[in-house]
């Protein structure tokens, strides 16, 4: 606080005993709020009131409110705070709280001790002047996974997580992100393989990072790339690059795209409410529509009102190469044994079974899992034996088999309306009174039950005459009881009554409509 004159006081005194406000004061003295504030805290920190400070002389009335000056604060050893900052994880922060711990008297607060400690780099010319980077059109695509994982539930509510992969084109900043399980390598290629799809054309370089699915062994000059990423870049005429170690600078773009991503992203679509996705595919669909809507937002900051993806349409496509027909897949192979369901389980991909002919049951068989297919092969021969769309779903069915790999108890019961229709025409059942008989039949009930009544109604034929059996599929549909069992009864009746020259009697009721007598326990009607 500035030194106020006795006049000054007494009037600021003499405003606080009406219980005027600040503003009032300042509108009528000409003081600062500030000042009258701090004049008001001594105020209230002393015994006496405003009454017995005005009846003070000069003297003691400037005296009471003088403000003492602080010492200057202890200057650190800049020297020794330079090489101490070189060590591993050592932040300023660490060692201003080193210095205020250690310093007697008056310490510099942190902004002002940063602050300070710039100021001596320059004057003892140790500041670096940081260099400008020429992205050049069409030259690098650089990708990374995001260091956030993105959470999302399924529709039963299990909660999971799944990486965010990110690749970016310098010099347009285009941007593309993809969720995947985990962090693999043929998460890296499928990631890169669907980026260029996105982008629709391929760079010269493709800069990644150091991660031990990209690059076998890496030094500051020179890395050795996997196979797997070699095999990829020659098959898209890219030159693999890795970064140096422990220097993100040289892939700088991709690493603002991961914070993008992690805030107009995850953090946009788990905003308001928990993410909610089918399965990954979902997901990915859900994703893909808020990289667009990132894509096409304009640049901040430039006069010009452009965005990404009209530079890169208009400026960096045309400098990159045009991709081939058919996009890379990488293939993961497994030697698995048949199980005696005919089908390979596959751990990796959830418990999914896959089926192979009835033949190789017990056997060896390569099984090649693909981006979108699992292909199945014998293991001598390598001659395919199969080829399914591969599923990764937690929820549904999860043993998928061919239609050429149905045995004929399996064909059987997997037979489609039509067959079955066909199969009692061919019997000597009317082609009409067949299709009412199997429709009824499948009404509310799937293949397998459905399949296994018309089964056993067909082995009545190895019993009973056709004329029993047509009768009987007759009477058990004018009576809405068609089940193997009523018409196996009825079958007997008409076979009896056809034989012996007798009619028959079909007052009897249908094994599923209950008899009508007064003995019913709790009938109280």
């Amino acid at each position: 606080m500035r030194a106020l004159s006795p006049n000054q006081l007494r009037s600021i005194l003499g405003a606080l005993t009406q219980e005027l406000s600040y503003r009032e004061i300042a509108q009528r003295t000409g003081i600062s709020k500030s000042s009258i504030g701090r004049v008001a805290a001594v105020v209230a920190q002393t015994t006496l009131g405003p009454e017995a400070l005005l009846q003070l002389g000069d003297n003691e009335l400037v005296n009471t409110f003088r403000v003492i000056s602080p010492g200057r604060p202890s200057e650190p050893e800049w020297e020794k705070i330079h090489t101490q900052l070189k060590r591993k994880h050592m932040t300023l922060k660490k060692l201003h709280e080193r210095y205020a711990a250690s310093a007697t008297g008056e310490v510099y607060s942190y902004p002002s001790f940063c602050r300070r400690f710039v100021q001596w780099q320059r004057d003892n010319g140790l500041v670096t002047v940081g260099g400008n980077i020429n992205h050049v059109a069409g030259e690098r695509m650089e990708v990374d996974f995001a260091g956030d994982s993105i959470e999302w539930f399924d529709p039963k509510g299990n909660r999971r997580e799944s990486r965010l992969f990110l690749a970016t084109l310098p010099y347009s900043c285009l941007i593309f992100c993809e969720a995947f399980d985990n962090e693999k390598q043929v998460s890296w290629v499928n990631g890169i393989v669907d980026a260029l799809e996105y982008f629709g054309a391929s760079p010269q370089v493709l800069v990644v990072d150091n991660a031990k699915a990209l690059v076998k062994t890496t030094n500051w000059q020179e890395a050795e790339i996997q196979a797997a990423i070699r095999s990829l870049c020659r098959y898209y005429g890219m030159e693999p690059w890795n970064c140096k170690p422990e220097t993100p600078k040289q892939k700088n773009r991709v690493e603002a795209a991961v914070h993008d991503a992690e805030r107009w992203i995850i953090a946009e679509l788990t905003l308001d409410e928990d993410l909610v996705a089918l399965n990954l595919q979902d997901l990915n669909r859900q994703i893909l529509k808020r990289v667009d809507e990132i894509n096409d937002q304009p640049f901040r900051g430039r006069t010009s009102r452009s965005t990404r993806r009209v530079l890169f349409e208009s400026e960096e496509k045309k400098s990159l190469k045009t991709l081939p027909a058919i996009p890379y897949e990488a293939g993961d192979w497994k030697l698995l044994t048949v199980d005696k369901g005919h089908c390979v389980r596959i751990a990796s991909e959830q418990g999914h079974r896959y089926s192979t002919p009835a033949e190789y049951v017990g056997k060896k068989v390569a099984v090649r899992v693909g981006r979108n297919t699992v292909e199945i092969y014998d293991a001598q021969t390598l001659q395919s034996i199969g080829m399914h769309e591969r599923c990764t779903d937690l929820t549904g069915n999860r043993t998928h088999v061919l239609e050429e790999h149905l045995t004929e108890k399996e064909r059987h019961y997997r037979r489609t309306t039509e067959e079955w229709i066909a199969l009692f025409v061919e019997k000597g059942i009317p082609t009409a009174l067949a299709s009412e008989f199997v429709i009824s039949l499948k009404q509310g009930k799937g293949k397998f039950p459905s399949g296994r009544i018309c089964s056993a109604v067909l082995s009545l034929f190895k019993r009973f005459p056709l004329a029993a059996i047509r009768q009987a599929i007759a009477a058990g549909i004018e009576d809405g009881s068609v089940n193997y069992q009523y018409i196996k009864r009825l079958c007997e009746q008409f076979h009896f009554a056809n034989t012996t020259n007798k009619e028959l009697d079909l007052g009897m009721n249908p094994p599923d409509q209950p008899v009508e007598h007064k003995n019913i326990r709790n009938n109280y009607k």
